[in-house]
């Protein structure tokens, strides 16, 4: 099973027409459940997610996502995010051939389509990445997505690497390396 495999199976197994997701690990907010999922019920939004906060004291960063409330998202991640039955069925569902980056993928495919992931910066999210190790691996792996993501998103590799410079650096690594 992928991870997007275990998203697909969760979002067929009820008939919800509100989806909300966080990553393992994750300690929402008291109220979470109910700001994550407001926008959603109100109609006015049909992809939403919330900060991030690390709590690790081993985290890279403090989190992401830590934007004013109907900002559009930094970071495309599901690790903080809520969405309608009716955007999961125009994305196609979270893409099962990525073993990393199905989240941006998803995002980015609702993006494509006019449906904005933005913020509820009130809908934190407390998460707990593991140790130093762990962390690096999973950075070490998300950079790899990144290749996958490009091909299957092509539209998204200017604006990555003007957001993202460290890109560079990563890409020169892998030629190195490989």
């Amino acid at each position: 099973f992928t991870i997007a495999h275990q998203r697909n199976l969760a979002v067929e197994s009820t008939s919800a027409s509100i989806l909300l997701f966080c990553d393992a690990g994750g300690t929402p907010s008291p109220h979470w459940v109910l700001e994550l999922s407001r926008p959603l019920l109100s109609g006015s939004q049909s992809l939403v997610g919330g900060p991030v906060l690390n709590t690790n004291s081993d985290a890279i960063s403090v989190g992401e996502n830590f934007q004013e409330t109907g900002e559009i998202l930094d970071v495309s991640t599901t690790a903080n995010i809520a969405f309608t039955r009716e955007a999961f069925n125009l994305a196609g569902g979270f893409n099962e051939h990525l073993n990393y980056g199905s989240d941006a993928d998803f995002i980015w495919k609702l993006g494509a389509k006019g449906i904005l992931h933005t913020c509820v910066s009130e809908a934190v999210m407390g998460l707990d990445g593991g140790d130093f190790w762990r962390e690096q691996k999973r950075s070490w792996r998300y950079g790899k997505a990144i290749i996958d993501l490009f091909e299957l998103h092509p539209s998204k590799r200017k604006y990555k690497h003007r957001s993202n410079p460290e890109l560079w650096a990563y890409q020169l690594l892998i030629c190195l390396w490989g």
